[in-house]
C-alpha cells in the first residue's frame, strides 16, 4: 500500500501528519497514480497552510468535500443525494481543476463530454446546479472571485430544458396495470391519478402527513404544499390501514416502503404488456409520472380550479410549467382555467 494512501469502498484516501495533526481526505479516484499526484497536491496545499500561512488554491473536489461538510445540511437529503450523483459525475472531468481556473470554457469542455457520455440536456442542466452550489461556497471562503460562471452557461445557446410532447394514458392502460399490480401498490397508482403527486411523495408519505381530509408534503427545495383528498382519494387512504412497525401509508408486505417503486412500477407495465399481446388487446405503455399529467388535466377539465390553484397544487415553481395542460383544453375549458369561470369544489 503506498505511503499515506490507503482504499475505501474502491476509493483512494489520503492520511498524513504535519506537525502532529492528522489530516484525511477523500481523493475522489479509484486510480493509483491518480490519487498519488492528488495526494502530493493536498500535501503541499496544507504544508503551506500550516507553515508559511499561504492559502494555496483549492481543487473543486476539495471545494466539494467543504460545501459537503458545512453546507449540505441546508438541503434535504434527497437533494444532497443528487447533488452528490452530479459531482460524481463531474469529478473525472473537473475534480482537479482549481475552482477559480473554473470558466466558461471548461463548462463547454465539460459539456461536450458529458454528452458523449450519453447525458441529457436535463441531466447536465442538475450537473450545472451541483456545481453551482460548490463554486458559491467556494467564493463565500474566498477561493475564488464571487462570480460564478454556472449562471451565465446556463443562458447558453443548446442548453435549453426541452419538454417532450405530454402523453395522456388511457383508461383501460391504467386498469391493466392495476391489475397486475400488488393491492396496495394498485391502490398507490390511482392515488397518484386522484392527487397528482409524484411517486416518491406517494411512497414516501406517512399517516402522520395526513389530517383534516388532506395530504401535507414538503416537496424540492423544502416547500410545503397541502393537497385536500377528494372523495375517492379518502377510500383509497382509507383501505390503508397503520401498522406500529411502519409509519408509511404505502408499504409491501414486509412493512417497509419499497426500496425502487419505480423499477417496480416499470415491471408491472411490462406484465400488463405481455398480457395485452397474449390476449391481442391494444396497450400502450406509459410512465408513472404521466398520471400526474392526467390528474392536472382531468382537474382543469372539471372546472375544479384555475390554473393558479394547480400550480399550487403540484408545487410548480412558476405558473409557465402549469401552463402546458392548456393544450389538452377546449376554449371554453381555457378559460375556465384562466379566469375560473364555473369553478367546482375541489373535494368533488
Amino acid at each position: 500500500m503506498p505511503k499515506n494512501l490507503y482504499l475505501r469502498d474502491g476509493t483512494w484516501q489520503a492520511r498524513f501528519k504535519v506537525r502532529g495533526c492528522e489530516y484525511r481526505r477523500s481523493l475522489h479516484t479509484s486510480v493509483r497514480a491518480e490519487a498519488e499526484r492528488r495526494l502530493e497536491a493536498f500535501k503541499r496545499q496544507v504544508e503551506n497552510e500550516v507553515r508559511f500561512g499561504i492559502a494555496g488554491p483549492r481543487t473543486f473536489a476539495a471545494a466539494a468535500d467543504s460545501w459537503e461538510r458545512h453546507c449540505s445540511g441546508t438541503l434535504s437529503p434527497k437533494t444532497v443525494k443528487r447533488y452528490l450523483v452530479s459531482l460524481k459525475q463531474c469529478w473525472p472531468l473537473i475534480g482537479s481543476l482549481d475552482v477559480h481556473l473554473i470558466d466558461m470554457a471548461k463548462l463547454r469542455e465539460l459539456q461536450k463530454a458529458r454528452r458523449i457520455q450519453g447525458a441529457s440536456i436535463a441531466t447536465l442542466r442538475r450537473d450545472l446546479t451541483a456545481i453551482s452550489a460548490v463554486l458559491k461556497h467556494a467564493a463565500d471562503e474566498d477561493w475564488m472571485e464571487p462570480i460564478n460562471p454556472t449562471m451565465a452557461f446556463r443562458t447558453r445557446k443548446g442548453m435549453e430544458e426541452r419538454r417532450d410532447p405530454i402523453t395522456l394514458p388511457r383508461e383501460a392502460d391504467i386498469k391493466a396495470v392495476i391489475a397486475k399490480a400488488p393491492a396496495r401498490f394498485g391502490d398507490a397508482i390511482e392515488l397518484a391519478r386522484e392527487t397528482g403527486m409524484r411517486l416518491e411523495e406517494i411512497f414516501g408519505l406517512t399517516h402522520r402527513q395526513l389530517a383534516g381530509g388532506q395530504i401535507t408534503i414538503t416537496g424540492k427545495r423544502n416547500k410545503r404544499r397541502v393537497i385536500p383528498l377528494t372523495r375517492k382519494a379518502r377510500q383509497i387512504i382509507d383501505r390503508q390501514p397503520e401498522h406500529i412497525k411502519s409509519p408509511y401509508v404505502f408499504r409491501h408486505s414486509g412493512n417497509d416502503r419499497w426500496s425502487d417503486p419505480s423499477a417496480r412500477f416499470g415491471d408491472i407495465r411490462r406484465r400488463a404488456e405481455k398480457a395485452a399481446q397474449k390476449g391481442a388487446q391494444s396497450f400502450e405503455g406509459f410512465r408513472f409520472h404521466d398520471l400526474r399529467h392526467l390528474f392536472a388535466v382531468e382537474y382543469l377539465k372539471a372546472k375544479r380550479g384555475t390554473l393558479y390553484d394547480l400550480q399550487m397544487l403540484l408545487g410548480h415553481d412558476s405558473v409557465t410549467t402549469t401552463e402546458i395542460y392548456l393544450e389538452h383544453l377546449t376554449p371554453d375549458q381555457r378559460v375556465a382555467a384562466l379566469h375560473g369561470v364555473s369553478r367546482k369544489a375541489a373535494r368533488g
